[in-house]
């Protein structure tokens, strides 16, 4: 099978399928490798791997951390605090991964799964999203400056790669 590298990148590939089709291009704002702080503190160096927000549901915010093998996803939740910068800026959190990688009763009760399905028809990608686990909903942290001063950056930094 393929790398983790390369696993990681066929989750963007999808997650970026997803959102740039048709009405979604508009209505969502995104940001993969979000950092979440523009400073040095611990919080700022952490990043999302995908940031989303729905600017037609009221800012919902939803944050995917991508997966691609299962001694990464072990080594996160032994950690409490590696997700934490993510989750209090999000109102959903979800961990994104290939079928079967994480199952079901590993997922920790403050996060949602995510299984991307490979399937003939996939309208994403070649790959169909399998929630397996909805994400409890929370309500988020008002952003920072430092959050904002952090997208910014980011918006700029993809503008240039257009």
């Amino acid at each position: 099978m393929s790398s983790d590298k390369e696993k990681t990148q066929i989750i963007l590939n999808t997650l970026n399928a997803y959102y740039n089709h048709g009405s979604r291009q508009r209505r969502f704002v995104k940001f993969p490798e979000l950092r979440l702080g523009s400073g040095y503190s611990n919080n700022s160096q952490r990043r999302v791997d995908y940031f989303v927000i729905d600017s037609n549901a009221g800012n919902v915010v939803t944050g995917y951390e991508i997966k691609a093998s299962r001694q990464d996803f072990l080594k996160d939740i032994k950690d409490p605090f590696k997700q934490r910068g993510a989750r209090q800026y999000c109102n959903e959190f979800y961990y994104i991964c290939l079928e079967d990688l994480i199952k079901r009763e590993e997922v920790p009760l403050w996060a949602g799964l995510i299984q991307l399905q490979k399937a003939k028809y996939a309208p994403y990608n070649g790959y169909q999203f399998h929630i397996a686990v909805p994400s409890p909903y929370y309500e988020k942290t008002t952003p920072t400056w430092s959050l904002i001063c952090a997208m910014i950056r980011k918006f700029e930094k993809l503008k240039e790669q257009q």
